[in-house]
């Protein structure tokens, strides 16, 4: 039998609010809480994009399943276009994981258009692209959902790449937070505590 607490912090304080709390209470932040029924989803809601887990001081993505991550986040990107404000500081690895829902089969055109860093896209476990040697592939996939991971080693500046593709018989377009389902298994992490 197993209980999951979920805390969050409200948004920041305005500055009045802000010049009160420090006067009356000594706080410069609302503290961590428990989060209201109010303010969680319901009904039926499918949660898009990637889950992102980010490792500092790791530069080699073999390495990433034997320690816990600095940080995770699910995230929709922007269209396709991933950019975050970076979870650990500096440059770090960045592993995206979840199911690209291919609509229609035939085949697809993948490429990266700008990347701050090296990144490799796999496909139902095998890499069909790494920008240390190419930067596209074309591939034929059957309609349904398929493993799809992103290995994001980031470069000095801001962490950011974009993740194109041309379907059959479509114009080449980013790929829409629609045709992405997070992986399940990297949405949550046990800290500890009991």
């Amino acid at each position: 039998d197993s209980v999951l607490r979920l805390l969050w912090r409200e948004p920041p304080l305005t500055l009045k609010e802000g010049e009160r709390a420090v006067e009356e209470e000594g706080i410069s932040e609302r503290p961590l809480k428990p989060i209201s029924v109010g303010n969680l989803y319901h009904g039926d809601v499918r949660v898009v994009g990637l889950t992102g887990r980010f490792f500092k001081g790791i530069a080699d993505a073999v390495y990433a399943d034997d320690v816990a991550p600095d940080a995770m986040r699910v995230t929709p990107g922007a269209g396709g276009a991933f950019w975050y404000d970076s979870v650990v500081e500096g440059e770090h690895l960045a592993i995206w994981d979840g199911s690209l829902n291919v609509p229609e089969s035939g085949f697809y055109r993948f490429r990266f258009g700008e990347v701050h860093g090296e990144i490799k896209m796999i496909l139902g476990g095998e890499a069909i692209i790494d920008t240390r040697v190419e930067r596209e592939a074309e591939i034929g996939l059957p309609a349904g959902k398929h493993r799809i991971r992103l290995e994001y080693l980031t470069s000095a500046g801001s962490p950011q790449f974009e993740a194109l593709w041309t379907p059959p018989g479509q114009p080449e377009s980013r790929i829409g937070p629609e045709y992405l389902s997070p992986a399940p298994e990297f949405m949550f992490r046990i800290v500890g505590g009991k």
